[in-house]
């Protein structure tokens, strides 16, 4: 898989466009043969799973997913191929700053996970701003009409006359305090991504087709994890640093079925009651080893070193140079 294609799926995530609700989605996906995978939404980053045997089907479940896609506000949907399915990577904000490739790294390292990628970029922070507008009145005129003032004997205008214009005002935004979106001035942020090509999958899962499958939060906080900056080098995209990555903590919530329905039976597009029937809870656990819990009370799994327990599968698809 090419470098570029890590950006596209975990930050330029844009899914079908289609006017579906989410019922409509999910009836045509189960009467087709394939299946939904349904997910409390992100807050930040996202989290790449791909189709083992065929890289090029994927699915990424992020804080940009089309809001089409979402249930009831705090879950979101996709549509799958029937598979296995394993999470390969991970994305993030990793904050304010520049990430600086060290002075005698080694040219595209790998950790005993895999590897960082760090992406330098500008970002100007958006904010609303409370700002108050006096009345504003827009004042027109309409040309008057022309009419046949006088008509000959067969129906011809003789003498044409002119109507009076109107002059009209209108109200066209009424004083008062609006809230505008403004932008901070630019400055330099470092988005990550963490690809899992030599650990091997951090977590896998089963679909079948005609499933509708709810899952619990699988996702990699990209702010705990383990990296020599030393050993960053230049990567392969402008303004990239590639660090090897050597472990990283991995977050898994709880399935809450009741949570999921309440959710799912309200808001303006809530699910068909034949369909939410369809929906089954299937858990989600990483392989890694048992490291306690966050203070949210979501357990984490470590990755470092040799795997804990042995990859179901092969790596993810490696890198090519350019």
């Amino acid at each position: 898989m090419k470098k570029g294609m890590w950006w596209l799926h975990l930050w330029g995530l844009a899914l079908s466009g289609c006017a579906f609700t989410p019922s409509g989605k999910m009836e045509k996906a189960l009467e087709s043969g394939q299946a939904v995978v349904i997910s409390p939404g992100f807050t930040e980053g996202g989290a790449l799973w791909v189709r083992q045997g065929n890289p090029d089907q994927s699915f990424t479940l992020s804080v940009m997913a089309e809001a089409k896609t979402r249930i009831g506000g705090a879950y979101q949907m996709v549509v799958v191929e029937p598979g296995t399915y394993h999470l390969v990577a991970a994305s993030g904000y990793a904050g304010p700053g520049r990430a600086v490739p060290g002075a005698l790294a080694a040219p595209g390292a790998i950790g005993s996970v895999g590897q960082l990628f760090m992406l330098n970029r500008m970002y100007s922070e958006p904010y609303i701003e409370r700002v108050w507008k006096d009345r504003v009145v827009e004042r027109g005129m309409i040309p008057g009409a022309t009419y046949c003032a006088s008509a000959g004997r067969y129906g011809d205008c003789l003498v044409w006359g002119q109507n009076p214009p109107t002059y009209y005002e209108r109200i066209a935004q009424e004083a008062g305090w609006y809230e505008e979106k403004r932008y901070r001035p630019a400055v330099n942020v470092v988005d990550r991504v963490l690809a899992f090509g030599r650990r091997g999958p951090l977590a896998t899962l089963e679909v079948r087709a005609g499933d509708a499958l709810l899952i619990n939060t699988v996702r990699v906080p990209v702010l705990d994890i383990g990296y020599d900056a030393q050993r960053c080098a230049p990567g392969e995209e402008k303004a990239e640093v590639a660090c090897p990555l050597d472990r990283v903590m991995v977050e898994s919530g709880q399935i809450n079925m009741d949570f999921f329905r309440e959710q799912a039976s309200t808001g303006r597009a809530p699910l068909d009651p034949a369909l939410l029937a369809r929906v089954k809870a299937q858990p989600v656990e990483p392989v890694g080893r048992r490291a306690g819990r966050n203070a949210d009370g979501l357990a984490l799994y470590e990755f470092s070193g040799a795997p804990a327990v042995a990859p179901r599968l092969t790596s993810p698809p490696a890198r090519r140079a350019r």
